[in-house]
C-alpha cells in the first residue's frame, strides 16, 4: 500500500513527467499544500491537502507532518521543504529519482 502511495505522490510532483524531482517542482508542490498563501504549511492545511491530492490517509498525513515540522512550531516552512529535497537527493546532483524519493517516503509514513 504504502508502495502505491509514494508512486502516485512521486508523479504529482514530478510535474513535468521527467522522472525526477527538482527543487522547483517541490517548491510549487508547497504551494499547492499553502492553501492560505501565507507562506506556512499549517497541519490541516496539510492534511487536507495530502489526503485531497495525494490519496494519503489522516494517519499518514499525521505521521508525515510530525516528521517534515523539523522545529515543532505546528507550521512547515519553505525552508523545511528545502531540507526535505537536500535529504532525498542522496546522491547531491539536484534532482531526486524515484529511488531517492521513494526512500525517504518510506521512512516518512512509517
Amino acid at each position: 500500500m504504502a508502495a502505491v502511495l509514494i508512486a502516485a505522490i512521486f508523479n504529482k510532483i514530478d510535474n513535468d513527467n521527467s522522472g525526477t524531482i527538482t527543487q522547483g517542482e517541490m517548491d510549487a508542490v508547497f504551494k499547492v499544500f499553502d492553501s492560505d498563501g501565507d507562506g506556512q504549511v499549517t497541519k490541516e492545511e496539510f492534511q487536507q491537502t495530502f489526503i485531497s491530492e495525494f490519496g494519503g490517509t489522516g494517519e499518514q498525513a499525521e505521521k508525515v507532518f510530525g516528521k517534515l515540522d523539523k522545529d515543532g512550531s505546528g507550521d512547515i516552512s519553505l525552508d523545511e521543504i528545502s531540507a526535505l529535497f537536500k535529504e532525498m537527493d542522496a546522491n547531491g546532483d539536484g534532482e531526486v529519482s524515484k529511488e531517492e524519493f521513494a526512500a525517504r517516503w518510506q521512512q516518512l509514513l512509517s
